[in-house]
């Protein structure tokens, strides 16, 4: 997926679904890339729900909020949605062995020098 002719094709696209008083909106793209955030710690995605308002030859997308959408490549999306069809969107995220999520903090009991334990 080309995320340059997403990125521009991005106003056309949703023109009709952003409020007449929003100047602008917010999306986000899911490419199958992981996410970084600013400090460089990877990012998994958390699952959301909304409306498939657009769908093209590369992409799916859904309206998640007023002013809010999220792009997502065809090739990695099971089933392809009907334009304004509800859909439910669990992206994949890293799992530690113990099921939890890896983003998720992890809490380790530790013991000082005279045995009293902390978390």
């Amino acid at each position: 997926m080309d995320t340059r002719s997403i990125r521009a094709q991005m106003p056309t696209l949703v023109r009709g679904h952003v409020p007449s008083n929003i100047r602008t909106f917010k999306f986000n793209i899911f490419d199958g890339q992981p996410k970084v955030s600013t400090l460089g710690f990877h990012i998994d995605p958390k699952p959301f729900e909304g409306k498939a308002i657009a769908v093209t030859d590369e992409a799916i997308v859904v309206k998640t909020g007023r002013a809010e959408f999220a792009v997502l490549d065809r090739t990695l999306v099971t089933e392809v949605p009907d334009e304004g069809a509800k859909v439910h969107v669990e992206p994949y995220a890293r799992r530690r062995f113990d099921g939890q999520r890896a983003d998720t903090p992890e809490e380790q009991t530790e013991f000082t020098a005279d045995g009293k334990p902390y978390t």
